[in-house]
């Protein structure tokens, strides 16, 4: 054989040895590629799973009746029971808010309007509640309430309407009640409303979502 070709038959030998290669570090950069990508998708699923936003919060349970709810634990907490009545009270840090459970609650000043600004579910959604927020036009606090589901069409409460509804609602036909107002007083509509959206408004659903009867 010429040194023509030994020398043409090296080169070949060489492309193709580079050729193969290419090819194998592309196929790992795109394995290594998917696979770390698999890795991120599967940590933030977990992150996503694990995040609790209940972490470190305290549980109160109504041992005669089984209603239970969870609150912050830097937030004030009172429970008394007298007689028939069974009460708890809790309190944001800045007493800006005022959550309270009765069971029953008796006392009731007739029907009044209501504007609606959210119905929402509690968090397992299987329970006979819902969770309304708004305000008393005239008034100047935010609300919320729990609220059997019943109510929503038996009353016709809308997002963003006005119905006139039951003053201190209760979530059950033997009169329990689980309300929110806001302790300041608040200088406009548009205050209420925005109060919705703060810390202490989102601590304050989450709390109503996590109301809940014991099996």
């Amino acid at each position: 054989m010429s040194k023509n070709a030994y020398g043409f038959s090296a080169i070949h030998g060489l492309v193709i040895i580079v050729a193969l290669a290419v090819i194998g570090f592309a196929g790992w950069k795109v394995f290594a590629t998917d696979n770390n990508q698999k890795n991120k998708t599967t940590t933030n699923s977990a992150a996503t799973q694990t995040a609790d936003p209940y972490a470190g919060w305290k549980e109160y349970c109504d041992t005669k009746n089984s209603y239970c709810f969870k609150y912050p634990s830097d937030w004030k907490f009172t429970s008394s029971v007298e007689g028939y009545l069974t009460a708890a009270h809790t309190t944001g840090p800045n007493e800006g808010v005022d959550i309270a459970y009765y069971y029953p609650y008796v006392h009731d000043t007739g029907p009044s309007d209501f504007t609606v600004l959210s119905i929402g579910d509690t968090s397992d959604g299987k329970q006979d509640f819902k969770i309304l927020a708004g305000f008393y036009p005239g008034d100047t606090t935010s609300r919320y309430y729990l609220i059997g589901k019943s109510d929503v069409d038996n009353y016709g409460l809308k997002v963003a309407q006005t119905a006139h509804y039951t003053n201190n609602p209760r979530f059950d036909e033997k009169g329990g009640m689980f309300r929110l107002n806001t302790i300041f007083d608040f200088k406009s509509e548009q205050e209420i409303r925005n109060w919705f959206n703060s810390e202490d408004g989102k601590s304050s659903l989450l709390v109503f979502k996590s109301f809940h009867k014991k099996a």
